[in-house]
């Protein structure tokens, strides 16, 4: 063997040597470890009432239902009488609540006297109870809530209260009789107290007038404003309190726009001043949709009232 080739040998050797004794480290590292966190382990105790609660990054345990920590210890959460444990406890809270029909005093649970026309109710922190419908609290009792005469009681989501029937109007915690005159029936405008008259009377001041209807004509609510409760049937106008019939020339008919009563020609005529006259229709021509002129027909053309064609040169 030459001398590079022991001296190659012996270095290898060597380099082997020290990986063994890295090897041989890290292994007598790891053991070490995991008998000191077993020893750890050996020495954790859990408590009595208590379950353990380690992970994969910590150990430890917690208390069960009913218990709280206290240092090493699990300790009874002491819960008075006529109570109960809540289902999720904070460090602020009260570990636990008193059972329907009593109320937290301190440190017991006392019973909540409910007085006669009362119901337990947890929202009124006070009392523990609240009055029924019609009644309110006084001096720890329920009284009966006053409610006038011709009054019924309304809901209201903080006191009672109440309101008027219909027909009546409160005044200093009365229900006065709405007056209303002879003719008339009670209602309401804008939620006050109101009268109408009945159909064929009209208001005037306090009282309800019957409505006196010429001949033609009939009762109308819309005609109240002018203060008469009438109008005229179609085809006849108002004149001195009567519906007459207006006078029309010959071939009109008596027709009505809106308020307003006048006369047209009929078909084939035409208004000239105060009467209907006869439309003449040329040869060659025809009476317009409208009825009251006329045209040519095609290809004549309207000249010196009649229907011509017109030549080429003209």
């Amino acid at each position: 063997m030459s001398p590079d080739q022991a001296l190659l040998n012996m270095t290898l050797i060597q380099d082997r040597e020290k990986t063994s004794r890295h090897w041989l480290l890290l292994a007598s590292i790891v053991v070490f470890s995991l008998t000191a966190f077993s020893s750890v382990l050996a020495t954790t105790e859990i408590p009595e009432h208590a379950y353990d609660a380690s992970t994969s990054y910590s150990e430890g345990w917690e208390c069960t239902r009913g218990y709280a920590k206290n240092s090493s210890t699990c300790e009874k959460i002491p819960v008075p009488a006529n109570a109960y444990l809540r289902d999720y406890i904070s460090r602020t809270q009260v570990p636990w609540r008193c059972m329907h029909g009593y109320r937290a005093t301190g440190n017991v649970c006392s019973l909540i006297v409910i007085p006669e026309n009362g119901y337990a109710d947890e929202r009124d922190t006070q009392y523990g109870w609240k009055c029924k419908r019609g009644f309110e609290k006084s001096n720890g009792q329920c009284k009966a809530f006053p409610i006038p005469a011709n009054a019924y009681l309304v809901d209201s989501a903080y006191s009672n209260s109440w309101r008027c029937e219909h027909g009546y109007v409160a005044k200093d915690n009365l229900c006065i009789a709405h007056v209303v005159p002879e003719n008339a029936f009670y209602t309401e405008k804008y939620g006050n107290p109101a009268w109408q008259c009945r159909r064929g009377y009209r208001p005037q001041a306090d009282l309800c007038l019957k409505i006196e209807v010429p001949e033609n004509a009939t009762i109308s609510e819309t005609s109240l404003s002018n203060k008469t409760g009438w109008s005229c049937d179609r085809g006849y106008v108002e004149d001195s309190g009567q519906c007459i019939q207006p006078s029309v020339p010959e071939h009109a008919l008596v027709v009505q726009r809106f308020n307003e009563v006048i006369w047209e020609c009929e078909r084939g005529y035409r208004a000239v001043d105060d009467q209907c006259e006869f439309v003449t229709i040329p040869e060659n021509g025809y009476l317009r949709e409208s009825g009251k002129d006329w045209a040519c027909i095609k290809p004549y053309s309207q000249r010196d009232g009649e229907c011509v064609i017109r030549s080429s040169g003209r």
